[in-house]
């Protein structure tokens, strides 16, 4: 009788295993959860850094392309990761064309990391050295900005507009050409922007400047990228932010503040 006790035994626990019978929570380890999407820190984020009270200004796409300006000035762009709520980030840094940071150098490198809750707030630290060697760290406290989750479209954005730095009118057509010419360095400069997310006033950017003269002469056949913004940033419509490559080596960023 025990035998056949045994076996009987034996026979309901197989069919309680076979249909997940059982407390799941006496089993194995629960899965781990699925990792944090990059999106969870796309926005437009304005704010301030600390200790040098530079304003704070960028945008990160839903794939977790990063493009901030410091300071006016400063332009900074990486790729985010996220686990949870922590974001983390490695950088590059570009002063604006033709600016450089307070040693010299046009750009460095560095890192970014913290806390994000999503659509709301972030706080940061960040650390960054020159390519001459001069480093510097702080904290960034920023605010997700609304007008990033506006429409976007090429007809939207379609006019002209004027370069508050270099008084440069730059058109957008509605097939979304750009086209502008400089009149201090006589930069003829032609690119497209693109929608990323029509849900999202974010754009990607990607231009090239030509026949430019004196300093500016470098920037000559750079293919620049990047992102912009649309909205009401600081009185601009579109802020956009790109940086790219010179033969030499020599790494640039521009910065555009269209009203």
């Amino acid at each position: 009788m025990a035998i056949k006790k045994f076996t009987a035994l034996l026979t309901a626990l197989a069919l309680l295993s076979g249909c997940g019978g059982g407390n799941s929570s006496s089993g194995g380890a629960s899965p781990p959860p699925p990792p944090a999407s990059a999106s969870a820190a796309a926005g437009i984020w304005f704010g301030t850094e600390t200790p040098s009270g530079s304003s704070v200004f960028g945008v990160i796409d839903g794939a977790g392309d990063v493009r901030f300006v410091v300071g006016g000035n400063a332009q900074y762009s990486g790729s985010v990761t996220m686990s949870g709520d922590s974001a983390s980030a490695n950088i590059e840094g570009f002063a604006s064309f033709p600016n450089t940071f307070a040693d010299g150098s046009i750009h460095g490198a560095g890192a970014v990391s913290g806390t994000v809750s999503q659509g709301v707030s972030a706080q940061l630290t960040n650390h960054f050295t020159t390519d001459a060697g001069a480093a510097a760290s702080g904290s960034i406290a920023l605010e997700y900005e609304k007008m990033y989750d506006q429409p976007s479209s090429l007809a939207a954005i379609a006019g002209n507009y004027t370069d508050s730095a270099t008084q440069t009118v730059v058109s957008i057509n509605s097939d979304g050409a750009i086209t502008a010419q400089d009149p201090s360095s006589g930069c003829i400069i032609n690119g497209t922007i693109s929608v990323i997310d029509p849900a999202h006033a974010a754009y990607r950017v990607s231009l090239t400047p030509a026949d430019c003269a004196g300093p500016s002469a470098v920037l000559n056949g750079i293919m620049f990228t990047g992102l912009a913004a649309a909205g009401d940033i600081e009185n601009a419509r579109i802020l956009a932010m790109v940086s790219g490559t010179g033969q030499s080596g020599a790494k640039y960023g521009l910065i555009f503040w269209l009203y």
